[in-house]
């Protein structure tokens, strides 16, 4: 499916900027990415975008994953979504309890024979709370299951808790309470540190 497509179909549905969507559009498109991995989809606007691709490529499918308890607030739907732009068998949806790292572990735990961890994706984005306990668990976990030059792609790498709570108030972002945090865990952008740090 063309991107403008998806494009005119998500229109005014948050969260993923157009010019993000484009540049994941364009690499599944280019890299021929066919097994990708989402972690956090909110309303599945990017995965609408990455299912295009696949679409496109005529192959592929996504995984994408999320919090049960963030599905009343998910309105209009992941699935609505792909189903608007038809693009529902491009995707499983998974929904779990605590968050995308027990999805992990079973992943790993299913793709695992004497200890050695056979990858099944060629990328994977990481999009959930913004946390580095969080998600930089999950940077290690998900590279485990990444073929040789796969992508992993972080998003809202300059996003603070500072702006959370300055927009939200004491509300926990996916189960994290920036009140307990100290003045540097509140200012520094999380997902930068997880992308500067780690990735070596």
């Amino acid at each position: 499916m063309e991107f403008e497509r998806v494009r005119e179909l998500t229109e005014g549905i948050p969260f993923i900027k157009v010019e993000n969507a484009r540049r994941l559009y364009d690499l599944v498109l280019q890299d021929e990415l066919e097994d990708c991995l989402e972690l956090g989809f909110a309303h599945g606007v990017g995965s609408c975008y990455i299912a295009a691709a696949l679409d496109e490529l005529g192959r592929g499918h996504l995984t994408s994953v999320d919090l049960v308890s963030a599905q009343p607030w998910q309105q209009p739907s992941i699935e609505e979504l792909l189903e608007r732009c038809g693009l529902r068998d491009r995707v499983t949806v998974v929904r779990e309890h605590t968050g995308y790292n027990w999805f992990l572990r079973t992943l790993l735990r299913e793709h695992t024979v004497d200890g050695v961890c056979a990858p099944s994706f060629d990328l994977c984005i990481i999009d959930g709370p913004k946390h580095w306990t969080i998600d930089g668990f999950a940077f290690f976990l998900a590279d485990k299951l990444l073929r040789p030059n796969a992508a992993i792609v972080f998003d809202d790498v300059d996003y603070t808790y500072a702006t959370w709570h300055d927009e939200h108030g004491d509300a926990p972002l996916d189960g994290v309470n920036g009140t307990t945090m100290s003045h540097d865990e509140l200012h520094t952008p999380h997902v930068r540190e997880i992308a500067e740090l780690l990735r070596s």
